[in-house]
């Protein structure tokens, strides 16, 4: 028998996780006041001038003002320069590029069936002043590649991806884009990226998803293979709304890198992750928090890892470490709702790592598995196990002084420190595992 540590706080027990979790409750678009904007949404501007580009054999061009919206074509090269608000629509195969410079007005940019291969530079390269709404025409497979050479821009700046924009880049539509990125990333702004839906494929020598202010994902889903990281936001933070991301990764697979301009925090209200990375699977210069959705991040590093604190307040999280800790958080560990598992094999990694800032528990399901002992702080409000594993079992099943099951749990290998957490826990009952 094993007694229970910390307080009783007096809820009443809460409901063992499903075996199968529901994909479509988990993955919708959650409202979020700390990023909602009007100014994202497409379907809230009117579009009067329309350009559509056909390519194939011959370039064919259709222009409702010919007058301020010019476009011109160099070889394999086309180039669309106007100053209005304007829709343009982009269809067919085009070994070579294309350039949009726009000083004023809005765009939106429909990838209507269109396949770009471009031997020197972006596929498609954005010089806006105004946000760009990327619709990706429903049904349809579209396709867009960079060269492995960037040239300079003749103001001096770089491109920085396969897909690039100056401004803000919002999707939308229901087909399919595969971005590779020989360059460096797959899609890149130097402002923010949002995703309300569609499918996104994306490979990169370097990064899936790159912005320098924000990565919202409030839908759709997302796929990365990347040389470097899955998603990194430079000087600001990376939201989760809804939509699925799987990232496979080199560096870390969700991160945010410096606090320069804004709070570089991970946030996840809602969607689906599922990661695995060569060395933190979420990495936050700032705090963690998750507040609902779904995260698996299996990682060589830490699972997950903040500069500030890492917060869990609903939702489902597992993370794995092979070589670090499973949660790592210099601002310390809060867990208060929802379901969280921390798995750490090294000889000396641990389940939670709070660094001396505190690792506390009020509330949530936690089963934890380590090599070197991880306890939250006596002052919890939810009582906790801890299970000194000698006989390296996997499977645990505890129970109250009347039979009845608390938590059942399989590992998927044997670790030497256990750790659980769960409301129907009592302090000083006994329990059986």
């Amino acid at each position: 028998d094993t007694p229970a540590t910390g307080a009783d706080d007096g809820t009443d027990p809460g409901g063992t996780p499903p075996s199968v979790l529901d994909e479509a409750a988990l993955t919708e678009t959650k409202a979020n006041p700390e990023t909602e904007d009007p100014e994202d949404l497409a379907e809230n501007e009117t579009w009067k001038n329309f350009v559509t580009i056909t390519c194939g054999e011959t370039i064919e061009v259709e222009n409702s003002d010919e007058s301020d919206m010019s476009v011109s074509v160099s070889g394999t090269n086309i180039t669309v320069t106007s100053s209005k608000k304007m829709v343009l629509t982009l269809r067919g195969t085009l070994n070579g590029s294309v350039l949009v410079t726009k000083p004023d007005g809005k765009l939106k940019l429909v990838l209507d069936g269109v396949t770009i291969r471009s031997q020197s530079g972006p596929a498609i390269n954005l010089q806006t002043e105004k946000r760009v709404f990327v619709e990706v025409a429903d049904g349809t497979a579209n396709s867009l590649t960079d060269g492995a050479e960037h040239p300079t821009m003749p103001d001096g700046s770089k491109t920085k991806a396969a897909l690039f924009s100056e401004e803000q880049m919002i999707f939308s539509g229901n087909g399919t884009l595969s971005v590779t990125g020989n360059h460096s990333h797959a899609i890149a702004s130097d402002d923010y990226l949002r995703f309300w839906s569609g499918t996104y494929v994306l490979g990169a020598v370097d990064d899936g998803l790159r912005a320098n202010d924000a990565i919202i994902v409030d839908g759709g889903s997302i796929e990365a293979e990347a040389g470097s990281d899955g998603m990194e936001c430079e000087r600001g933070y990376v939201v989760f709304n809804g939509g699925k991301a799987e990232l496979n990764a080199t560096d870390c697979g969700i991160k945010t890198s410096t606090a320069e301009t804004y709070d570089p925090y991970i946030d996840v209200l809602n969607g689906m992750i599922g990661i695995t990375a060569g060395d933190d699977g979420l990495k936050s210069q700032s705090d963690i928090r998750v507040r609902g959705g779904c995260i698996q991040a299996e990682a060589a590093n830490n699972g997950i890892k903040a500069a500030g604190t890492i917060s869990v307040s609903d939702g489902y999280v597992f993370a794995k470490s092979s070589g670090n800790d499973a949660f790592d958080a210099d601002g310390g560990i809060a867990v208060s709702g929802g379901t969280a598992v921390a798995l750490a094999s090294s000889s000396d990694g641990a389940a939670f790592n709070a660094n001396a800032a505190g690792f506390s528990v009020a509330g949530g399901m936690i089963a934890a598995g380590a090599n070197t002992e991880t306890a939250p702080a006596d002052s919890s409000a939810q009582c906790s196990l801890l299970y000194d594993n000698t006989n390296r079992n996997a499977l645990f099943r505890i129970e109250n002084e009347n039979g009845e099951e608390v938590l059942t749990m399989r590992y998927d290998a044997t670790y030497g420190k256990l750790l659980f957490s769960a409301p129907g826990l009592v302090s000083g009952e006994s329990y059986s595992l």
